[in-house]
C-alpha cells in the first residue's frame, strides 16, 4: 500500500483528531512533538507533511499564513522512522548544504538568505537583496530525536535555547 502525504490542517484539534487514527498517515508514529513554548504574539497557523513527520507553522496574527512573516517560526521533528547512522553533526551538514553552519550551545544555526529562499520557493517573487538575511534554521538533538525549526532572524542564543525544545505528546 502506497500512502499518499496528508493533507495541511489549518486546524490542530482536527490534524489531532486524524493523527489518532492507527490506519492514518501518521498514525503509526504513536507520538509526535510540538514546541513548550512560542514567543508572545504567536498563534498556531498549521500543520503540514513534512517527510514522515508534520511540521508545525507559527505565525503573527495580521499575517496570512504563505506571507512572509519575519516573525514566524516552523518547528519540524524528523520522525525517528527516519533514524541514520549518521551523527548529528553529519545529518545538519547534509540538510543544511549548502548552507555553512555554526555551533550556538547545543543547537547548530544556520541563516537563510533571500537568494536561498527564492531557490527553495521560486513561486514568491520577493523585493529582498540576495544576501539578506530572512530566517535562521536551527537543528537540535533531543531525547534521542532530530529536529529543526526556522526561527526570526533576530534569534539570539537566548531565544533558541528557550523556544527550540519540544514536548513528546502521546497520539494514543
Amino acid at each position: 500500500m502506497v500512502l499518499m502525504a496528508p493533507p495541511a490542517f489549518n486546524d490542530f484539534d482536527e490534524w489531532l483528531k486524524n493523527a489518532q487514527d492507527p490506519e492514518w498517515y501518521y498514525g503509526e508514529l504513536g507520538y509526535f512533538y510540538i514546541p513548550i513554548e512560542m514567543p508572545e504574539g504567536l498563534i498556531f497557523k498549521r500543520v503540514s507533511p513534512a517527510g514522515r513527520s508534520p511540521a508545525f507553522h507559527y505565525g503573527s496574527e495580521d499575517k496570512e499564513l504563505l506571507e512572509y512573516d519575519p516573525k514566524a517560526i516552523t518547528i519540524k521533528w524528523r520522525s525517528s522512522l527516519l533514524k541514520t547512522t549518521d551523527d548529528f553533526e553529519t545529518r545538519v551538514k547534509n540538510i543544511s548544504e549548502p548552507l555553512e553552519y555554526k555551533r550556538v550551545g547545543n543547537h547548530y544555526v544556520t541563516e537563510c538568505t533571500a537568494q536561498y529562499y527564492r531557490i527553495i520557493f521560486e513561486k514568491y517573487d520577493r523585493e529582498y537583496k540576495d544576501e539578506e538575511i530572512l530566517f535562521k534554521k536551527v537543528f537540535w538533538e533531543q531525547d534521542g530525536e532530530f529536529f529543526d525549526a526556522v526561527v526570526p532572524t533576530t534569534f539570539t542564543q537566548e531565544d533558541i535555547e528557550k523556544y527550540c525544545v519540544a514536548k513528546r505528546i502521546e497520539i494514543r
